[in-house]
């Protein structure tokens, strides 16, 4: 008599791959994610860096008819001109960096009390730049070059 495989055997196997190509699949969305939040750290800390150089050798920001232009000031993809969009990996708006006159602010595109789950590792990259949208007026100015003396 030759021996082989029960239904009952096939079937566990199965759900055993099953069951691990889920875990292997999460791991790499995962990995995706991770990724994508580490590019969007990558543009904040580049669009900081160089709307501060334009404002050092121009002395002044770009301006156009609708106001200050940011897209014109650095070269991190932006499909607004006027505002940068940080995005979750699932393509929501988290938060916005925006010019009011000439102060540079950032604050998020949600309401701050109740925090998306795909929002919250870029809340904790602006918690690492003292930044907490929870604590403060929902808004935190990032800096200023408004002259003093005036």
């Amino acid at each position: 008599m030759k021996k082989a495989f029960t239904i009952i055997e096939l079937i566990f196997v199965i759900i055993i791959i099953a069951i691990l190509a889920s875990v292997v699949i999460y791991k790499i969305s995962s990995i995706r994610d991770d990724a994508h939040n580490v590019a969007q750290v990558n543009n904040f800390k580049t669009l900081i860096n160089d709307l501060n150089t334009y404002y050092v050798s121009k002395g002044d920001y770009f301006k156009d008819d609708e106001g200050i232009n940011i897209s014109k000031m650095t070269n991190v993809g932006n499909k607004h001109t006027h505002y940068y969009e940080f995005n979750s990996s699932d393509n929501k708006p988290c938060f916005i960096l925006m010019f009011v006159k000439d102060e540079l602010y950032i604050q998020p595109a949600f309401n701050p009390k109740k925090l998306p789950r795909a929002c919250k590792q870029l809340h904790e990259m602006f918690l690492s730049y003292n930044i907490d949208f929870l604590k403060d007026d929902y808004k935190a100015l990032l800096f200023s070059h408004k002259d003093k003396t005036k």
